[in-house]
C-alpha cells in the first residue's frame, strides 16, 4: 500500500475515534424511551456522489417531526463510493473513474421555536482505489454488465469533461477537495399529534474547484418543502425542491433548473432502533449531449438507525444508483448525530 493510502486510513480511524470519543463525553444518561423517537426516525442524510452532480446543490433529506432545538446538533457522516462513467474510449470527453470518500459535518441549531438553520461542510478524498477487480468479477458472477471497466486498467485516477466546443472543461486530480458549503432553512409551518409539515430552503457558497470539477463558481438556490407522518412504529416523509443554479454554461453545455425529490418510510423497532428504505433523484441541472451529464439521477437506500442515548443516533446505510449513469455504482455510509 503507498504512502498517500496509508495516510488516507490513519485519517479515517482518528476520525472514527474521535467521533467516539465525543459521543460519550456529551451524551447525558438516556431519559424516558420516547425521547428517542424523533432521532431514529429522521431520513438518511445521504446525498448522490456522482461527482458532476456534487457540482450542484444536493439537499440533504429532513424530517418536520424534529425538534427545534436551540442547542447545537452536530451531524457527522462518512460515506465511501465507486464509480464509474464514461461517454466513449480511449478519447473521449468525459471520464469519471474513482472511488471517493465522503465527510460531511452538519452543525444544526434553532434560532427560533418555529425556524432552524443548518451549515454542511463537505470535504472528499477523490483516489484510484482498490474496488475495481472486485466489481468486475462481482458483475461478471451475476451476468451484469461491467460499464466499460474492462477498458481501463483496475484502480486507475481519471475525472476529466472538455465539451465539443472546448469552452468549459475541468480536470480532477486525486486527494482532498472541500465541496460547496451549503446554508439550509427549516420552518415548521403546520402540525397535529402524528403529523407535521415544513418550509425548506437552502444556498450554496461557491467553495468548491471549478478548474478541477467540483464547483460551478456560482452559487444555487433551492425553495421546497416535507410533510412527515408517525403512526404507530411506521413513519415516513415526503420531500420536494426546486432548485435554481446562478452558473451559466457554454452553448455546448448549458445548466436550467432541476428538481429534487425523496420519500423515505421506515420502522421503529422497540424505541431505541428503526429500519428504513429511501429514493431520491430528479432531474438533471445539465443540458448537453451526453446521457453521463442530462439523465435524470435516481438512487435506493437501505439502512437503520440506533439511539445511542437520548442526545446520540449511529447510523448504517447501503446506497445504490438506480439510473447508473448520472449516480455512483454504490456507496456505505455510516454517520453519528448527537446534540450539545
Amino acid at each position: 500500500m503507498d504512502t498517500s493510502k496509508n495516510t488516507f486510513l490513519q485519517v479515517t480511524h482518528f476520525y472514527a475515534l474521535g467521533i467516539f470519543l465525543l459521543c460519550q463525553f456529551f451524551s447525558p444518561p438516556a431519559l424516558s424511551d420516547n425521547s428517542y423517537t424523533a432521532m431514529i426516525t429522521t431520513p438518511f442524510s445521504v446525498k448522490n456522489l456522482y461527482p458532476p452532480m456534487l457540482r450542484f446543490y444536493e439537499p440533504l433529506p429532513s424530517s418536520a417531526l424534529q425538534p427545534y432545538r436551540e442547542s447545537l446538533s452536530i451531524e457527522l457522516l462518512q460515506s465511501y463510493s465507486s464509480v464509474f462513467q464514461y461517454d466513449a474510449l480511449p478519447d473521449g470527453s468525459l471520464l469519471v473513474d474513482m472511488e471517493l470518500y465522503n465527510l460531511d459535518l452538519r452543525m444544526r441549531r434553532a434560532f427560533t421555536e418555529k425556524t432552524e438553520l443548518t451549515l454542511t461542510v463537505p470535504l472528499y478524498y477523490a483516489h484510484d482505489g482498490f474496488m475495481d477487480a472486485f466489481l468486475r468479477d462481482y458483475h461478471s458472477a451475476l451476468g451484469l454488465p461491467n460499464s466499460g471497466r474492462e477498458y481501463r486498467p483496475d484502480d486507475e485516477f481519471g475525472y476529466f469533461y472538455i465539451d465539443p466546443d472546448g469552452s468549459e472543461s475541468w480536470i480532477g486530480k486525486e486527494g482532498w477537495e472541500v465541496g460547496n458549503l451549503a446554508i439550509s432553512l427549516r420552518h415548521h409551518l403546520m402540525s397535529d399529534k402524528t403529523w407535521s409539515m415544513a418550509l425548506l430552503g437552502g444556498i450554496t457558497l461557491p467553495t468548491g474547484s471549478t478548474k478541477r470539477g467540483w464547483g460551478t463558481g456560482k452559487p444555487d438556490i433551492a425553495v421546497g418543502g416535507v410533510a412527515s407522518w408517525l403512526a404507530n412504529k411506521w413513519f415516513g416523509h415526503i420531500e420536494g425542491h426546486l432548485l435554481h443554479p446562478f452558473a451559466h454554461g457554454s452553448e455546448a453545455t448549458d445548466y436550467r433548473d432541476y428538481i429534487r425529490l425523496s420519500t423515505t418510510i421506515g420502522y421503529q423497532f422497540g424505541n431505541r432502533w428503526s429500519v428504513m428504505a429511501q429514493v431520491q433523484g430528479g432531474s438533471s441541472p445539465y443540458v448537453s449531449s451526453l446521457q453521463q451529464l442530462d439523465n435524470a439521477p435516481w438512487l435506493v437506500t437501505l439502512g437503520g438507525r440506533i439511539a445511542l442515548s437520548n442526545t446520540s443516533a449511529l447510523t448504517l446505510a447501503f446506497t445504490e444508483g438506480i439510473t447508473q449513469k448520472t449516480t455512483v455504482d454504490y456507496s456505505l455510509s455510516i454517520g453519528l448525530e448527537f446534540n450539545l
